[in-house]
């Protein structure tokens, strides 16, 4: 029997997650000691939004994803733009999230909620570079390589130490 390796649980967790953590914060589960994580949080908001954006839009239209299906079903290897910063802008993008919110509410339970949501978003990543391998070989096992998974001022480094 094989086991099912894609990450839903995870995914399902994190994105309920997310959703709480948010809706906890809208309820006024907030309650800020420190101004300057608030204007963290705002900053990693943006970042965050900016990396899922960049990333759906970088698989959809360099990722020759087949007619029909959605922006995650590349035919292709995507590793310019925000893939040549890290290997999963995507999720990094959620991680940056949940990262805002707990910033923003500086409320224990949504650090909680918060830091169960992250350590899926880790485990949804490894899991995804374990299936690229799968189907992308050798190509995506030097891509592992040069990339670092979700450490964007590595890769940003790293563009640098290149050129």
């Amino acid at each position: 029997m094989k086991t099912k390796k894609d990450g839903s649980l995870y995914f399902t967790i994190a994105a309920i997650t997310l959703i709480a953590s948010w809706l906890l914060y809208f309820f006024k589960f907030h309650d800020p000691i420190f101004p300057i994580l608030i204007l963290a949080g705002w900053i990693n908001l943006i970042l965050g939004l900016t990396f899922i954006f960049l990333a759906m839009g970088f698989l959809r239209f360099t990722g020759r994803v087949e007619k029909g299906r959605d922006f995650t079903h590349t035919t292709t290897m995507v590793t310019n733009g925000v893939y040549a910063i890290v290997r999963h802008p995507l999720y990094l993008g959620w991680l940056l999230l949940y990262l805002s919110v707990i910033l923003l509410s500086q409320h224990w339970l949504v650090a909680i909620i918060g830091c169960i949501g992250t350590t899926c978003m880790i485990q949804i990543a490894r899991l995804d570079d374990a299936s690229l391998i799968e189907k992308f070989g050798d190509s995506y096992i030097s891509y592992l390589e040069s990339v670092p998974r979700l450490n964007f001022l590595a890769g940003i480094l790293n563009l640098f130490i290149k050129k």
